[in-house]
């Protein structure tokens, strides 16, 4: 084989590689690079408790985890015009400091205490800066400890997993290059290894994917020598007589078993990939490549002498120690799953969302809603009773100043809303909370982690379809040793 040659088809491989791994990134709703707005490392601890709970406690409590100061309703205060003075009401005793009439209820504190204590449940929020260094699991233990025997719900959200890809792929890597070590004709295989490796990046199903796609490699590595062979020594490729045909099918005659094989992979293949909601262009892109690939290293082989097989071959294929590491890697990502919450990247059903309740924006209290509270206390004490936000005078009330002398020396208009404004305390919390759940952005269902006494964390969840395709991987295997046996 000459160098140019060589190069071209080594060339022609990678990029096939790089293509399919271009095609995941563009048509995959996963981005493996780029974990969307939360990228800063803005995130959330919400823990939720039944709303009979006594909040002092929680969030006294939650002192003890060292992370900071957890947001709760007992944590709150609002504003309420004293008739020229404003002051702070805790807000879990708004109710009890004006009566039920009074005018001045201008229903924020209702709307503040609805985001904290609704639906049954006390809301507890701790906004974090770095949630990335936040183990949910050692979290959750604590807080059992802590808690004692209330029951609780845990959530963090913007979560950063620690990048789970590269241990993923590392191990995936790995099993790759141990097949093409055992695989029957290492100058054949090698040209498919960029595109099983660029499968990689559909995560844990790619171990089906790779295995797949190396059996359908092994089943049809014979027969197509036969049929380049049979190429090489005939004038066509395909010689439509009867004696041709005749001479094609004994010559495919010893793999028709090959052939099942083949199709019914590929059924599976196509199974597979639609039930792990796999991108459709990627996989027939990359399954196009995968067999282009493996003509083009046919192609260049056979341009040397090839020998044509006289007697039937006895052995048509040989699976197994061939797919033993794909499997076996298969099997410990599969295991890697239950124990670490990361490792199931990217195969997180992004619609699990653990509390449907705590998605409702409706709830959030925004900046403006703060500062209308704010400017209506504060001009109370200025506007007719019935009309709102109207000071008496266009130009607001006046407001006299003493001269040195003592005596009234001049005066200024007095505006109600001239007082220093306090900013907006829960600014940080609500401005995650609107970005986090109203922005569509790929980013969001990557940093959903839900632990708790009565919730199941999504990566722990048994996969019966993963499991139930590594079984078909090793009935392949043991059916190719009993074939070799016989």
């Amino acid at each position: 084989m000459s160098l140019r040659l060589l190069s071209f088809s080594v060339l022609i491989s990678l990029i096939c590689g790089f293509l399919i791994l271009f095609s995941f990134v563009l048509f995959s709703d996963s981005d493996i690079f780029n974990p969307g707005p939360l990228s800063a490392g803005k995130g959330c601890i919400i823990l939720t408790v039944d709303e009979f709970q006594d909040d002092h406690f929680v969030r006294e409590s939650l002192d003890h985890l060292d992370l900071g100061t957890f947001i709760s309703e007992s944590s709150q205060e609002v504003f309420l015009d004293d008739f020229g003075e404003l002051k702070k009401i805790p807000l879990y005793s708004f109710q009890n400091a004006i009566e039920a009439l009074d005018p001045r209820n201008d229903g924020y504190a209702e709307q503040l205490s609805a985001f904290f204590v609704r639906d049954g449940k006390r809301f507890f929020f701790l906004p974090l800066d770095d949630p990335s260094g936040i183990s949910t699991g050692k979290l959750t233990d604590q807080l059992v400890h802590l808690l004692e025997d209330i029951p609780f719900n845990l959530v963090i959200l913007g979560e950063i997993i620690p990048s789970p890809f590269f241990l993923f792929f590392a191990l995936y890597a790995a099993a790759s290059v141990i097949t093409l070590f055992l695989s029957g004709s290492r100058k054949l295989f090698v040209y498919n290894l960029p595109v099983l490796l660029a499968f990689g990046f559909a995560g844990i199903p790619a171990f089906f994917i790779a295995t797949a796609l190396s059996g359908i490699w092994e089943l049809m590595r014979e027969p197509l020598a036969e049929l380049f062979a049979f190429r090489r020594y005939k004038r066509h490729f395909f010689d439509f007589s009867d004696a041709g045909i005749k001479s094609l099918g004994e010559h495919l005659r010893p793999f028709r078993l090959n052939i099942v094989l083949i199709f019914s992979l590929l059924v599976l293949l196509i199974v597979h990939s639609v039930t792990s909601g796999l991108p459709v262009i990627p996989m027939v892109f990359g399954t196009g490549c995968f067999f282009f690939l493996h003509y083009l290293a046919l192609r260049i082989i056979t341009r040397r002498f090839t020998p044509v097989s006289i007697l039937s071959p006895k052995k048509t294929f040989s699976l197994f120690p061939f797919l033993l590491p794909l499997g076996s890697f298969y099997i410990l990502s599969l295991f890697l799953a239950l124990i670490l919450p990361f490792f199931s990247y990217p195969a997180r059903d992004k619609d699990a969302l653990p509390d449907s309740g705590l998605f409702d924006v409706s709830y959030v209290v925004r900046p403006e809603d703060y500062y209308r509270h704010l400017a209506f206390q504060s001009s109370f004490s200025y506007t007719p009773l019935g009309r709102e936000q109207e000071p008496v005078m266009p130009d607001g009330y006046l407001r006299y100043y003493l001269g040195e002398d003592g005596l009234i020396s001049g005066g200024r208009v007095f505006q109600a809303g001239e007082r220093e404004i306090p900013p907006f305390p829960l600014e940080t919390l609500m401005g995650f909370l609107i970005h986090y759940y109203q922005d569509d952005s790929p980013g969001r269902e990557k940093g959903i982690r839900d632990a708790g006494p009565d919730s199941v964390p999504a990566a722990k969840v048994f996969d019966m379809k993963e499991w139930i395709f590594v079984a078909i991987i090793f009935i392949l295997m043991a059916a190719s040793m009993l074939q070799h046996v016989k």
